[in-house]
């Protein structure tokens, strides 16, 4: 998305991320595993208010930009996006104000507003970080081993903590109780950092501390991915590694891409041997679970299949009442009821609820936006991306898996973690596309 033509010497600060925010970028890398814990936010209870540790340090990454284009007058040229994309952008804001302006004699105006704010700064954050962070592959890597690292030590805690402690029958998003508050967006978190995890140990060819380092982390989220019996996670994360699969052609050469096989076929079965040999299965939720997936009449305590498809359809049923600007923000959990309750009700499906909400023309244009990174990352995939980054190849599976993950969960993209994850998605597609043309040039000086 960020146009390169429009890049000039007088913008260099802003094109190479302002170096003086490196360590910024580095805490929001260290504190990204917060946003997946409710208990690690900030209350401002008055205003019923909640905010995530990651996003005081985009603050802060946002009002240090501004201070320096103010101080020293640095001409960003630099397009966020594409025409059509800023477009889509600037169109986003004014429909969502229209939206709240809507809801202003409406009951429930505190949590619409809430809503429309969240999504209006995660579009904001997305666009920070498109403008401003490294351009360099190398600080890109960093950032995300330092994301996947932090992530590991604290779910290896978290696992501990439910497991051996609290003996908890799933995975939950507390460390001093078991308790399932919160448990959704943990696993939620889990599906934007398995990829990235995936992909970096795979990526390393030699037996070091670092690919001892990558295992622990990838077995840890991996324990963690399980143990919370999240079906949606689930099927999010196998979805976005279907088509990862057929894209390894293009990142790893025959005899590696060979090796990467049946290694990987033996440590899952390693990994099944050693959770029947060692762990009582039956107390754990998973077991459960999985059955429902294949057999849902033989799980009797779980009706979820049935609540949700019947939330979807009369969703679907508000969207046609006002299929062009939509219910309105939140209206639609008020318009739809479940065994007797009418009231306060969400819908499981992020898109069914987004085109209820806001209708065609709200739902088009978020989409839209996410369609233009879409395209951005996937578009260009050939052999010149050996020898590349893992990064390269996390950012896609990544981003499979988490545009699937809304269809089985409620407000996914209103997170603001959702639109940091596009803005990082962009800067590893334009770094790409920069090794793309350094390959290029030393392609055509050999010859």
């Amino acid at each position: 998305m960020p146009n390169q033509a429009h890049v000039s010497n007088t913008e260099a600060p802003a094109a190479k991320g302002h170096s003086r925010f490196r360590r910024l970028w580095l805490c929001l890398a260290a504190t990204l595993p917060l946003s997946a814990f409710a208990s690690f936010r900030l209350n401002i209870e008055p205003i019923k208010v909640h905010i995530a540790l990651p996003m005081l340090v985009m603050g802060l990454i946002g009002i240090g930009v501004i201070l320096v284009l103010l101080t020293q007058r640095v001409r960003v040229q630099r397009a966020i996006t594409p025409a059509s994309g800023l477009w889509l952008i600037l169109l986003c804001y004014a429909f969502l104000m229209w939206h709240l302006v809507g809801t202003m004699h409406s009951d429930h105006v505190v949590v619409a507003g809430r809503d429309s704010v969240n999504v209006g700064i995660g579009i904001l954050c997305m666009s920070i970080v498109i403008c401003f962070f490294p351009r360099e592959l190398v600080f890109l890597e960093r950032f995300w081993n330092v994301v996947l690292g932090a992530t590991g030590v604290i779910f290896a805690v978290l696992v501990y903590q439910n497991f051996f402690v609290h003996h908890a029958t799933s995975l939950g998003a507390m460390f001093h109780e078991d308790n399932s508050m919160g448990r959704n967006q943990m696993t939620g978190y889990l599906v934007y950092v398995i990829p990235f995890s995936w992909a970096s140990f795979w990526w390393i060819r030699k037996f070091n501390r670092d690919k001892v380092i990558a295992f622990f982390t990838l077995s840890t989220l991996l324990v963690a991915w399980l143990y919370a019996s999240s079906r949606g996670a689930w099927a999010a994360v196998v979805a976005g590694a279907i088509p990862t699969f057929f894209l390894l052609p293009a990142f790893f050469t025959g005899r590696r891409l060979r090796a990467i096989y049946l290694r990987s076929t033996a440590l899952v079965l390693g990994g099944a041997w050693a959770a029947v040999q060692y762990v009582d299965l039956e107390r754990l939720a998973l077991l459960r679970r999985f059955q429902y997936l294949y057999d849902p009449g033989s799980v009797t305590e779980l009706k979820s299949y049935d609540s949700r498809f019947e939330l979807m359809r009369q969703a679907f049923v508000v969207f046609l009442d006002a299929p062009i600007f939509g219910a309105g923000l939140r209206d639609t959990e008020w318009l739809i009821s479940l065994d007797g309750r009418s009231y306060g009700l969400q819908v499981h499906n992020d898109y069914v609820g987004t085109f209820s909400d806001l209708g065609l023309i709200g739902g088009c244009l978020l989409l839209g936006i996410v369609g233009l990174v879409t395209w951005q990352v996937w578009h260009r995939t050939d052999r010149r991306l050996r020898d590349s980054s893992w990064v390269f190849l996390g950012t896609r599976f990544a981003l499979v898996a988490v545009l699937v993950y809304p269809n089985f969960m409620l407000n996914v993209i209103r997170t603001n973690l959702f639109w940091v994850f596009l803005g990082l998605a962009l800067v590893a597609s334009e770094v790409e596309k920069r090794h793309r043309e350094s390959q290029q040039v030393r392609s055509d000086g050999q010859h």
